[in-house]
């Protein structure tokens, strides 16, 4: 497979969708590009980016009270939150720094933070909200990339209504084209769809309650939510990989080939228990160099994940990790092929990961 490289970190990014792609080509150089104007030209732009909207939400089930597009979900977590004031936020150890950031405004206008440690399998079990009071806030990803869990929502959902407290779920990680159960008790979701095969610079914001305040001025776009100008390509992009990201049979047959692969290594710990990303292969090394593996594999022409997303490179131990109970936490691992992965490349992959792993075992 030399020459054309092997990407294992596509849960941090996977290749555009060739179903997205055709779609944004289509409207790729149309006369008038966004939504704004009232002549044709804008009036056919503004209709598709309603379409978008409409179908991104009907995606994401009934009860919403509306949705609005953004650059990221960075800039959807601070758009949801920024005006509230909660007396308590509660954070996942090693939550996302968007997540952080965002929650580090409400603490500086006066609200507490409670972080909730992780299992062992990376499940947010026994989560205790008795201390909350109505309103106060939690965030949480449906699922993690950098260990493979998937977090039960209705659980936390139902421990929510106990205290009136609001839920900002980031679905961008896992999404299969079916929303998870306990979403209609979600106050807020946001979306990446480049997580799932969408385009990169766009990400969303659906609410219930309220409509979230603008963070600054400067335009009527989205309905005066946010200034700037909608890309339609992008949102026509958008809306196509919502409807898809599942997969397919064939898909997880390699990966189960392959996790059984790498469950062969010496020294190696896979994470295991609850319900777990399919997709994706993650654990920890005993007794590996880490920085070693990582290097062996590049040469390999292996692109690998080791970090959590917003780290990736930092160098630094996870903090999912030690919450994790893990010992190694500099030593994680994950592995998330491309959905269209063939079982040439899975095993030449799995072929050239164990020598690389063997090399680097101390």
């Amino acid at each position: 497979m030399k020459g054309n490289p092997q990407n294992l970190d596509c849960w941090n990014g996977r290749p555009l969708r060739g179903d997205v792609k055709e779609a944004m080509e289509r409207h790729i150089g149309i006369p008038f590009p966004h939504g704004q104007g009232q002549h044709p030209g804008g009036q056919k732009a503004s209709s598709l980016i309603e379409k978008g909207r409409v179908e991104i939400l009907s995606a994401l089930g009934g009860g919403w009270r509306g949705g609005v597009f953004t650059s990221s979900a960075t800039e959807a977590h601070h758009l949801a939150t920024h005006a509230l004031q909660p007396s308590q936020v509660v954070l996942p150890v090693g939550s996302r720094l968007s997540f952080v950031g965002a929650a580090n405004r409400l603490i500086q206008k006066g609200a507490s933070l409670v972080q909730h440690p992780l299992s062992r399998t990376g499940h947010l079990e026994g989560i205790n909200l008795s201390q909350c009071k109505e309103g106060d806030l939690v965030f949480v990803e449906s699922a993690s990339g950098e260990t493979g869990a998937v977090q039960d929502i209705h659980q936390l959902v139902e421990e929510g209504k106990k205290r009136g407290v609001n839920l900002l779920v980031d679905l961008s990680v896992g999404w299969n084209g079916i929303p998870p159960r306990g979403i209609e008790g979600v106050r807020w979701v946001s979306l990446s769809f480049y997580r799932f095969g969408g385009p990169v610079g766009i990400g969303f914001l659906a609410w219930r309650g309220a409509e979230p305040l603008p963070i600054m001025g400067g335009g009527i776009g989205e309905g005066g939510i946010r200034p700037g100008r909608l890309g339609v390509p992008l949102v026509v992009g958008a809306a196509e990989s919502i409807l898809g990201g599942e997969c397919s049979p064939s898909f997880l047959a390699l990966m189960g080939i392959f996790r059984k692969g790498v469950e062969e290594w010496e020294g190696v710990h896979l994470f295991e228990g609850g319900e777990r990303l399919e997709s994706v292969v993650a654990g920890w090394g005993e007794n590996v160099d880490m920085e070693a593996f990582r290097a062996g594999c590049a040469f390999e022409g292996i692109w690998m994940g080791s970090e959590s997303a917003c780290q990736s490179g930092a160098g630094l131990p996870s903090k999912v990790l030690q919450s994790m109970g893990v010992p190694q936490p500099r030593a994680g691992f994950h592995f998330s092929p491309p959905f269209d992965w063939t079982k040439e490349e899975m095993e030449w992959t799995l072929d050239s990961l164990e020598r690389c792993w063997v090399r680097a075992r101390r």
